[in-house]
Order: C-alpha cells, then sequence, then structure tokens
C-alpha cells in the first residue's frame, strides 16, 4: 500500500511537468495576402504539415492587428519591430525575429530632405492603419518634433499620391525586392532618404538596425541605387501567445531555421532565427532552446517521436516508483500462488483421516478409504514448477501413508523413514 501511495504522490508532483500531446492544428496570422508575412506565412505551414500539425493562416491589415489578434484567438503572428511598447507587454511572448524589414523615406525631387526634421510642414504618408509602418514612422517624426500634416495611408495608395504629387514623402517598410520600391528607387522624379544619423537612431531605438546599402544592391543592371546608401531597418518578429504548447516553442525555432538557412540579400546565413532585437519578452522556453539547443531525444529523433518518448520516460517515473517494491515482492506472491494448490488438500485428507479414525463398520471404513482413493487421483493432476515439486511429492506421500494405515496397497512409492 504505502508504494502505490508513493507513486500516486509522485504522478500528481510530476504531473504538471509532463507535456501534454501537441496540438494537431494552429493559427498563424501573417499580413496582407500579397505581402512577404504571408508568403513566409505558407512556407512555414507546409513545414508545420510535414509534422503532422495542420495551419489555417489568417491574412490581416498588418502587425497592429496581428498583435491585437494574438489576445483574440492567434497562437502565432508575424509582427513588426517597433509596433509594440515593452513596457506595456501582456500576454505576449518573442520567439524570434526573422528578416530585416528596412525603412524607406521617399521624397519628390527638388526638395531638400536630408533629415526627417526636414520634413515639418511637408504632407506626409505614414503607412496604413493596422500596418506596422504606422506606429514606426510616426515615433521617428515624433523624435524629430514632426507631428503634423500625416496621412494614415500605405502600399500602392501611397506611392499613387507621391507620384500625383498629393503627399511630398512616403515612409515604406517592404524588402528592397519588392516592386514599387525598384520603381521609385529608379524614377527621377524621385529622392531616396539618406539616414546620415543612422547611428543615433540605431542607439535611440534599440529595435533598429543599420544597413549598409551597396551600390547596385537593389538591382545590378539597372545600378540601383548608383551610390552607397546607409538604411535603418526592423525586424520581422515572430511572437506567441501566453499559454501556447511549450513543446511547439523549439519545433518553431527549427522550422524557421531551416527555412532561414540559406541567408537572403541582407542577412547572412544564420543570423537568424535571433532573440537580439526583439522589442518583447522572450519566451522562457525559446531563451533556453537557443542557450542550450535540443535535449539528446530532439537531437536525434523526428520531433513528434521524440516527443511521445520524453511524454512516456516522465509517466514512466510514477509507475517505476510503484513497481521496484512490487517487484520485490513477486517470489513471495508467486509462492503464495504455487501452495495454494496444494495445502488445502492437507485439510481434505486431514477430515478423511479423522472420519477414517471414527468410522465403527466395514462400510463406513470403505466409504472414506474411497475418497482418500479419489483424493489420490485428484493430487496425481496437480502441476507444479519443479522446485515446488517437493512440496507436492510430500501431500502425496502423506497420502499414501493414511491409505497404507487403512490396510490399502498404493502405486505412490513412499519411502522407508
Amino acid at each position: 500500500m504505502s508504494a502505490v501511495v508513493a507513486a500516486v504522490v509522485v504522478f500528481v508532483l510530476l504531473w504538471p511537468m509532463i507535456p501534454p500531446p501537441l496540438p494537431t492544428h494552429i493559427r498563424i496570422g501573417t499580413g496582407p495576402l500579397t505581402g512577404r508575412y504571408h508568403a513566409f506565412g505558407k512556407r512555414l505551414a507546409a513545414r508545420f504539415e510535414e509534422q503532422g500539425i495542420a495551419v489555417e493562416l489568417v491574412p490581416s491589415e498588418g502587425s497592429v492587428q496581428n498583435l491585437e489578434r494574438l489576445h483574440d484567438g492567434l497562437d502565432l503572428a508575424l509582427v513588426q519591430g517597433g509596433v509594440i511598447d515593452r513596457d506595456d507587454v501582456k500576454g505576449v511572448r518573442g520567439i524570434g525575429s526573422l528578416f530585416y524589414e528596412p525603412i524607406w523615406v521617399f521624397h519628390r525631387h527638388g526638395e531638400s530632405f536630408e533629415l526627417i526634421r526636414d520634413l515639418k510642414g511637408k504632407r506626409i504618408a505614414v503607412g496604413s492603419v493596422g500596418s506596422g509602418t504606422l506606429p514606426l514612422a510616426l515615433s521617428l517624426l515624433a523624435a524629430n518634433g514632426v507631428r503634423e500634416h500625416v496621412l494614415r495611408i500605405g502600399g500602392d495608395k501611397a506611392m499613387e499620391a507621391l507620384r500625383s504629387g498629393a503627399v511630398d514623402a512616403v515612409f515604406a517598410v517592404q524588402a528592397p525586392t519588392n516592386e514599387w520600391i525598384h520603381d521609385l528607387v529608379e524614377d527621377g522624379a524621385f529622392g531616396l532618404m539618406l539616414f546620415v544619423r543612422a547611428d543615433a537612431y540605431a542607439a535611440r531605438f534599440t529595435h533598429l538596425e543599420v544597413l549598409d546599402v551597396p551600390r547596385g544592391f537593389v538591382d545590378l543592371e539597372r545600378d540601383l541605387p548608383s551610390e552607397d546608401i546607409r538604411l535603418l531597418a526592423t525586424t520581422a518578429n515572430l511572437l506567441m501567445r501566453d499559454g501556447l504548447h511549450p513543446r511547439l516553442v523549439p519545433l518553431v525555432i527549427e522550422l524557421c531555421r531551416d527555412e532561414l538557412a540559406r541567408g537572403s540579400m541582407l542577412a547572412s546565413p544564420g543570423v537568424f532565427p535571433s532573440i537580439d532585437k526583439l522589442d518583447v519578452p522572450v519566451s522562457e522556453t525559446a531563451l533556453r532552446y537557443y542557450r542550450s539547443g535540443p535535449s539528446f531525444l530532439y537531437r536525434y529523433l523526428p520531433f513528434q517521436v521524440a516527443h511521445t518518448l520524453n511524454r512516456l520516460l516522465l509517466l514512466l517515473i510514477p509507475l517505476l516508483t510503484l513497481l521496484y517494491p512490487l517487484s520485490k515482492g513477486a517470489g513471495p506472491l508467486y509462492r503464495f500462488v504455487v501452495f495454494r494448490r496444494i495445502y488445502p488438500w492437507y485439510r481434505v485428507l486431514r477430515e478423511l483421516e479423522d472420519e477414517l479414525a471414527r468410522s465403527k463398520t466395514p462400510e463406513e471404513r470403505a466409504t472414506v478409504v474411497a475418497h482418500i482413493h479419489e483424493l489420490e487421483r485428484a493430487t496425481a493432476e496437480i502441476h507444479v514448477p519443479v522446485r515446488y515439486a517437493g512440496e507436492l511429492f510430500a501431500l502425496r506421500r502423506n497420502i499414501a501413508a493414511v491409505l497404507r494405515r487403512a490396510g490399502e496397497n498404493v502405486s505412490f512409492a513412499v519411502p522407508d523413514a
């Protein structure tokens, strides 16, 4: 009983540490259907499905909307750096940064916009509502004392507004491969603001990184840009809701690592995923994984197999706690079971022996003797392991001895004492 109690106590203590089964379905917030976030989400979903986990991609207007939805049903979401206030983070944790996203500030030619503060009094497109560009642009403008004449439009609408003269400058956070970034860099009617104070911005805004973009980086054939430039960049970050299955986090990191293994135009292989530029608290599970890597099982076995074995090993601990003392009692228990086949017959033999002593007539004696012969035949059918054969032999010898005292001839040889 004490072993059972010990096993129950161990199981209760271990239960919170035993990870539940992996979910078979998760939801990931991406971005506009034509954007880079959604394209990355589709590649990540394909890798998840190889692991037996179905993924529902949830498009959105952008990072701000994704962040809001993490509190309302999403498991993972792609969110641009600089969108969230680190001091006001609730229910969200970071898994890793995935790639750089350069910040482009285009303006109409003929204007002298060397610094962001030079945009004072100008009409500025700062990104659409729900996008990550909007809060990032507003924070950079506010740091330079620019708070007026901002228009909350982005993407194609912002480019059309710049071309038509409806705005004087446009903020965009886009990959250098974006088509309209190519068009604006090439078009002589527009200039690109060079972040001459890029180091100062990176020092003040920890989620920003300085990128030195070489001549021809955007397009070698068209020599775009036609000179070396410095840009600021933020990062695309993968965030999770609090309560996400802890064993999913290492899987997510490994799948992202596989997807990003070749690097990109802006980052060498091995740079991402990373936690260096996350502007939200890092998941404790992710932090341990980045520092220590996968455990033994996860290093050498497929993820699903390793997860199942890990759960089984934890569940075996209370079972072994119970089995160890039981194994010590297995021998006595087995002997008890074997002896139960033999010793009850002694009680029958004793009763028959007493009846034999009390019998007064030949008929009564003959009846008792017949019963003893039946007992002899019954015990001859008993089978026990060889190591316990001596106990059975002793029983049959005692039966034979009673028959001999009754004057019967017996086939069972009884050795002389």
